[in-house]
């Protein structure tokens, strides 16, 4: 081998070490975000469930400190996912899809690189505008993650019911079964023969249970309810960081989607979104609109999202 293009190719090796090394908070911070929603989602009453909560961006700075050796910058890790060439390597496309977009509305370009005179002059703003990347990066990323979660078990109560095994097993087989047209085109063959194989497992009279339930619950959700539902999920993390009350989150889905049953009682929509692991945290005020507006109205939300967990690297 010729000394150039072996230190050509020992450069290229420290390089994916050291992105290695700054892609590795956000991977410890996205098990982590993965355990917690099982064990807090799966051992709690309905009304306790909480999704969507920021526990991703906490995880991320917990893993980040505990990881921090000289070197090592916040800003490295945020640039991998937003910026660098490597980022289109990465998952979670349409949560930086929604990121690059709330960005916009702010005026910031997608990439963060200040200049070195600004950080002497101004470092708090420089700080600050960080910050609200990377709380929005983790919240998009958040709300992708809990997407996956929430869409395997939701409507389902028997499959969060972590005291009967045998009753939750049955009744995410069930929604495997109501699901199958979808995941047809989402997930590879492989997986779909181990969903079969793992079929096995039941008598007659269980198999009854399962397509009576499967049936029954693929009719329970009209295509405009469906959508509502999707729309509320995926533009939860501006309603939860920038207050959204729940008025006005209504008032929202009423101009975007029209009459749907429960956006007429506030009372009623905000306990079906509670039961859901979600809550709208702000206050009834005189504003006229709340922040981004246009945003929630006009965005379309991410579709057809695998319900399988991403991967890094």
């Amino acid at each position: 081998m010729k000394p150039q293009r072996s230190r050509k190719r020992f450069r290229q090796q420290d390089w994916m070490n050291e992105i290695e090394r700054d892609i590795e908070p956000w991977r410890l911070a996205i098990f982590k975000l993965r355990d917690q929603l099982k064990r807090h989602c799966l051992r709690q009453a309905p009304e306790r469930r909480r999704l969507q909560n920021g526990r991703l961006v906490r995880n991320f700075l917990d893993a980040y400190h505990s990881l921090s050796a000289p070197g090592k910058s916040l800003l490295m890790s945020y640039w991998l996912f937003c910026g660098s060439p490597f980022a289109r390597r990465l998952p979670y496309k349409e949560a930086r899809r929604e990121h690059y977009a709330e960005l916009k509305e702010h005026g910031f370009p997608k990439e963060f690189d200040p200049p070195d005179s600004q950080l002497k002059a101004n470092k708090r703003r420089v700080i600050t505008e960080f910050m609200v990347r990377l709380n929005s990066l983790a919240s998009w990323i958040e709300a992708q993650e809990s997407w996956i979660f929430w869409r395997t078990l939701c409507n389902r109560l028997g499959a969060w019911n972590q005291h009967d095994p045998r009753a939750r097993q049955l009744a995410i087989d069930s929604d495997l079964i109501r699901l199958m047209p979808i995941l047809a085109n989402e997930v590879p063959d492989w997986m779909i023969t181990d969903f079969v194989k793992s079929f096995r497992r039941w008598l007659s009279s269980d198999w009854a249970k399962i397509l009576k339930a499967a049936v029954r619950d693929s009719g329970k959700m009209q295509d405009q309810e469906l959508k509502l539902e999707t729309w509320v999920w995926w533009r939860y993390p501006i309603f939860s960081r920038y207050r959204w009350s729940t008025a006005e989150v209504c008032r929202a889905a009423r101009e975007k989607f029209g009459k749907i049953h429960h956006v007429d009682h506030e009372g009623a929509f905000q306990l079906f979104w509670v039961r859901r692991g979600i809550r709208f945290t702000g206050k009834r005020t005189r504003r006229k609109l709340p922040p981004l507006w246009e945003f929630v109205i006009s965005r379309d939300v991410p579709t057809n999202i695998a319900l399988k967990y991403p991967t890094l690297m």
